[in-house]
């Protein structure tokens, strides 16, 4: 996990609080063949759950993405909205990952940014809007 946290590091670095939320947003999305097929693999792991080990696994990977969901929201939103808006994000990215997987033509990249930027608008949040110009 720390080599993840590293590259994300690597791709934030010089952004602002709104691109860096952007930036997150998309390196947590399978937008390439690479990260669509480590997702289905997740999913399938998760699926077959018959090991405590892969599941301890999955609920630290799901609690560091939630906290790091968290810490890119605090410069941008009222304290009293981050965990709400935290929960909406990572059910976003976790459904969008979820469709991906069983629907790979219909979501594409393409088709993921004008959901991730809808939501965005939705929540009142300034990230780049890319796929909406």
């Amino acid at each position: 996990m720390q080599g993840y946290i590293e590259e994300l590091e690597m791709l934030e670095r010089g952004a602002d609080a709104g691109e860096r939320l952007r930036i997150l947003l998309e390196w947590m999305l399978p937008l390439d063949p690479a990260s669509l097929s480590a997702e289905r693999g997740r999913v399938l792991m998760i699926a077959a759950d018959g090991e405590t080990s892969v599941r301890a696994f999955m609920n630290a990977i799901e609690e560091r993405m939630t906290r790091l969901l968290r810490e890119h929201l605090q410069p941008l939103i009222p304290a009293d909205r981050v965990e709400a808006a935290a929960d909406v994000l990572r059910a976003l990215t976790n459904g969008i990952i979820l469709s991906a997987v069983e629907h790979p033509k219909k979501w594409t990249p393409e088709q993921q940014r004008v959901t991730l930027d809808t939501v965005l608008i939705g929540l009142g949040l300034c990230a780049s809007t890319s796929s909406l110009r």
